[in-house]
């Protein structure tokens, strides 16, 4: 009879920690989609927003120059400040945080 007793609260602890096991998984996944979905304000000027919208449309430095009218040290001034506002550092990382966050 004792080893029953023993069982039964055993199986008690074993179920109580499955139940908490799913709880925590399902209060993760929660949180990170409220992450997920979360807009992120970059606070980009209205010249970065057109730089990156070209960049994530792989246009080149010099594509870029050319299109908003301005020079290749501009288009590098404007990515450089992209980088530090979205804290990347290369265009590959730049592409999956801007493509991958929804934006105000």
């Amino acid at each position: 009879m004792a080893f029953f007793k023993k069982l039964s609260y055993a199986l008690g602890f074993l179920c109580l920690l499955f139940l908490g096991g799913i709880v925590f998984l399902i209060i993760k996944l929660k949180h990170t989609r409220t992450l997920q979905q979360t807009p992120i304000d970059f606070s980009l000027t209205s010249q970065e927003e057109k730089v990156a919208e070209l960049m994530i449309d792989n246009k080149s430095n010099k594509e870029i120059a050319s299109e908003l009218f301005i020079s290749l040290n501009t288009v590098k001034t404007h990515i450089r400040n992209l980088y530090a506002k979205l804290e990347v550092s290369n265009r590959t990382e730049f592409m999956e945080k801007f493509k991958n966050h929804p934006r105000d």
